[in-house]
């Protein structure tokens, strides 16, 4: 039988060790964003799709580098940061942002569907001006 000190100690082990998991997790996509912001690919006004967001990892450290326009989405609702959509077919207007990212293609059903969905909602041909 397991004593409440014991159960609360092993509550809170669980809890460290799950924020660390989420922090390993957040410096991870950090340096990735951060990589393409110092290559001019991403920037304040930068519409950012996240696709397969899971827990919003991704949306979240798109955010602490300060992109201002991100829409993440998952097969189930992870409020507030992550909305209901299915990645494979997606509910946006033909070149709806300027920068699609999924850390979970390997997870999709149909992976190519993923990809043409992407492809399909962002914008061709962005340059230096946006345009």
């Amino acid at each position: 039988m397991i004593t409440s000190c014991a159960y609360l100690a092993n509550m809170f082990f669980t809890l460290v060790m799950e924020k660390e998991a989420w922090t390993s997790r957040l410096s991870s996509f950090s340096s990735y964003f951060l990589r393409f912001r110092n290559l001019g690919s991403l920037c304040n006004h930068t519409k950012a799709l996240c696709l397969s967001a899971a827990a919003g990892h991704a949306p979240m450290e798109m955010a602490q580098i300060e992109l201002y326009d991100i829409t993440a989405v998952e097969l189930v609702d992870s409020l507030p940061l992550v909305r209901r959509a299915d990645p494979h077919n997606l509910h946006f207007f033909d070149g709806a942002f300027d920068f699609a990212f999924t850390a979970h293609l390997d997870d999709a059903l149909f992976p190519w569907r993923v990809v043409e969905e992407m492809e399909r909602t962002v914008r061709r041909g962005r340059g230096d001006d946006g345009g």
